[in-house]
């Protein structure tokens, strides 16, 4: 019984992650790229990803970063006049500076950010995903007066996004170790009996799409100002990713030692430059891996693994359900409640009142503007700058990193070229 329970665990945090594939290949649709090249080099990085993982003793599902992947869409992308290929290049490179990053982190024992940021990285994107769900159901929409206000519930996506996020808000209050695949295959059935979406006729294909994405990545840029967005962009990204990645591992398996948090985190970056060479972005331990709740092994790894296989011949019925992607909200907005429930558990803040102080700002900063912004840069970068004039000001500047301060660096150059763009 307890195999056969894993394998289907492994295989309910797979299929409910199939929706992230279908939002990434959406989003790059909107930047010009082709849906099913898209989704084909998503579905293949995950499986490998997650293979790999495996490999190293960490039993979660990979996909391709919705937060990330909408921060290189909307921001660098369709605000900035960037095209798809060029976000490759960008993901290319930040790939490779970090896969080096996390090289020498495995040989040093010094942090980046002090664990109290990390874990408050983990909440900003906690919120961030379950704000993004309610975005793409409609539940809340944008105003012109106001930040945000609800939708409208005569809305059919608005109501059935808001149906499916109740039952898995409430069969994860009741413990249900499958609330979200539970959430989402309701949701899927009963749109698809009121006949909001319908099955293709051949729902399995080949993957295709490839021959239009593979070694598409450019690195050119047509003015200064894309050339520096580039580059700035490039130096980012490494830290945005490495700092979200090693929180996700650090917080869906808090048996992992730092060892294994630097060895899956370059993992991740190393295969971020083979899935841009294929068509994708880069690669993000998927939150639906919370709903694990400590299951690990051989057998997890492959329920996961079967489906994602099984994922790569679907994109005619994951195309369907981006028409209508009610299935997905709950997903997003279930991972993001779930996050929270197990961070709970465990708040690293430190011992010293005014270091704690200085933490519990910088945090507030983040889960403030990540998911306000939409921009990771500027609520990684404001949170780092906080936490460091925080911290002077409190008189403990002598407990910041060099790392910390190197990172403040970068953010600041950052900030001061992007008033310019």
């Amino acid at each position: 019984m307890g195999v056969a329970k894993d394998i289907f665990t492994g295989a309910a945090m797979a299929l409910t992650a199939v929706g992230a594939l279908v939002v990434t290949a959406t989003m790059l649709s909107w930047a010009g790229a082709n849906f099913a090249a898209a989704y084909t080099a998503g579905a293949i990085m995950s499986l490998l990803g997650t293979l790999l993982l495996s490999r190293q003793g960490l039993s979660l599902v990979v996909m391709p970063s919705v937060a990330v992947t909408a921060y290189l869409v909307f921001i660098i992308a369709i605000s900035n006049g960037l095209g798809w290929q060029q976000i490759l290049g960008i993901s290319a490179a930040g790939s490779v500076l970090g896969t080096g990053f996390w090289l020498w982190a495995s040989r040093h024992r010094q942090n980046f950010f002090p664990p109290a940021l990390c874990w408050g990285i983990c909440l900003a994107v906690a919120v961030y995903l379950i704000v993004q769900g309610l975005n793409l159901g409609r539940i809340i929409v944008t105003s012109p007066w106001s930040v945000t206000m609800v939708g409208g519930f005569y809305d059919p996506l608005a109501y059935w996004s808001l149906v499916g996020i109740i039952l898995t808000l409430a069969l994860a209050a009741c413990r249900c170790r499958l609330a979200l695949f539970y959430g989402m295959a309701f949701t899927l059935a009963a749109t698809l009996l009121e006949g909001f979406w319908v099955i293709p006729a051949a729902p399995f294909f080949l993957p295709e799409g490839l021959d239009t994405s593979v070694g598409q990545l450019t690195g050119a840029a047509g003015t200064d100002k894309e050339l520096w967005l580039f580059g700035l962009t490039s130096l980012c990204l490494p830290v945005c990713l490495g700092t979200i990645n090693a929180s996700s591992i650090m917080a869906f398996a808090p048996a992992a030692g730092r060892q294994q948090q630097c060895q899956g985190a370059g993992t991740l970056s190393a295969l971020g430059l083979i899935g841009a060479l294929l068509g994708t972005t880069p690669l993000a331990v998927a939150p639906t891996s919370a709903a694990s709740h400590g299951a690990a092994g051989r057998y997890v790894t492959g329920g996961a693994a079967a489906v994602l296989l099984l994922a790569l011949f679907m994109e005619p019925l994951a195309a369907a359900w981006a028409d209508f992607p009610a299935m997905t909200v709950p997903v997003l907005v279930g991972s993001g409640f779930l996050l929270i429930l197990r961070l709970s558990r465990e708040i690293p803040l430190a011992a010293d009142e005014n270091t704690r102080r200085a933490e519990l700002m910088s945090i507030t900063v983040m889960t403030l503007l990540l998911p306000l912004a939409h921009n990771f840069a500027t609520a990684l970068g404001a949170a780092a700058w906080g936490y460091i004039i925080f911290m002077v000001f409190a008189g403990r500047a002598r407990d910041i990193s060099r790392c910390m301060v190197a990172g403040g660096a970068l953010f600041a150059f950052y900030f001061a070229y992007s008033m310019f763009i």
